[in-house]
């Protein structure tokens, strides 16, 4: 019988990630040591099995569920923390309907470092789209978000000074 791993994620940059991750992690590890961890999650209640047509699925609990998302946001931090002579700026217009996601989106923007130009409007010194393309896919709200990399902006000397460049 095949032994299979199905996970489910909001956005498809984040899929997409995490598969590739997910991929390169696993080849060199053992099975005995993937089966104690799959025992360790199970006896911590994180996820449940159930049996579909002889297959057995592994299925996150809700509280489950909450660990992953505790984990994944606050595991989330720029890696290079080089100024690379470029700007990364973030800007959206999401709708009150779901302002929850829209301060948490711009409370963890400033967590990650990024500066507020304007109320919708943050940069940061750093190439860092992938963290931002989780975020965004995270929280769902890429139809409301922009993301541009740039390597020229009118108040750079000022900028430069709030991320400590100069």
């Amino acid at each position: 019988m095949d032994k299979t791993l199905i996970v489910s994620f909001k956005g498809p940059y984040a899929k997409a990630n995490a598969m590739l991750t997910l991929l390169d992690d696993l080849k060199d590890i053992k099975e005995d040591i993937i089966q104690d961890e799959i025992k360790r999650l199970y006896r911590n209640k994180l996820f449940r099995i159930e049996y579909y047509k002889g297959d057995k699925k592994y299925l996150l609990t809700s509280k489950g569920k909450k660990y992953l998302k505790k984990y994944t946001m606050e595991g989330l931090t720029i890696k290079d923390k080089r100024h690379h002579g470029k700007w990364t700026i973030v800007f959206f217009d999401i709708p009150e309907n779901i302002k929850k996601d829209r301060n948490a989106f711009r409370s963890r923007l400033k967590i990650l470092g990024f500066y507020e130009l304007q109320r919708s409007v943050f940069i940061c010194p750093y190439i860092c789209e992938k963290e931002i393309d989780f975020l965004i896919d995270y929280y769902d709200i890429r139809k409301y978000t922009r993301l541009a990399i740039v390597e020229k902006i009118d108040n750079e000397l000022h900028l430069k000074k709030i991320f400590n460049l100069i």
